[in-house]
């Protein structure tokens, strides 16, 4: 019996330090459990700050999308302003031409007139004279 005691001892001490080595792997690997469950929280935490951030820029790329859309209408609208004014200047442009033209034909009368104004003050001063020396005639005849 003694043998089997020692057999036994010999495999109860083997078991021991089987089991010894396997309580330390097993302390390793729940170590490592640890690491790695502390590393999944981390990043998940991190994964929940970028999807946070993600939403804020979708709301922002939304709302930069609004504000282009309304950037492009008040564009289109001031464009269709501009080109209504170009026309209503242009009409103006070429009122202002004719107006101008109007007045140069205005002038141009007003000259011709002057101009005649100016002949028949010569005939008038001329009828005149003609007048006074036919007043005188007369006079004169009548005093002979």
């Amino acid at each position: 019996m003694s043998l089997v005691n020692t057999n036994i001892d010999r495999l109860a001490g083997e078991v021991a330090a089987t089991a010894a080595r396997l309580g330390e792997g097993l302390a390793d690997v729940a170590g490592h459990i640890d690491g790695t469950n502390t590393q999944f929280r981390r990043q998940a935490e991190r994964f929940d700050e970028i999807t946070q951030a993600t939403e804020v820029l979708n709301a922002s790329n939304s709302h930069i999308v609004q504000l282009t859309e309304v950037a492009r209408d008040v564009a289109a609208r001031a464009n269709s302003d501009m080109n209504a004014s170009q026309s209503r200047i242009e009409m103006s442009i070429e009122e202002i031409r004719a107006l101008v033209g109007a007045v140069g034909a205005i002038q141009t009368t007003v000259d011709e007139l002057t101009q005649s104004l100016t002949q028949v003050g010569k005939v008038a001063q001329g009828i005149a004279a003609i007048a006074r020396q036919t007043n005188l005639l007369a006079l004169n005849a009548t005093i002979e």
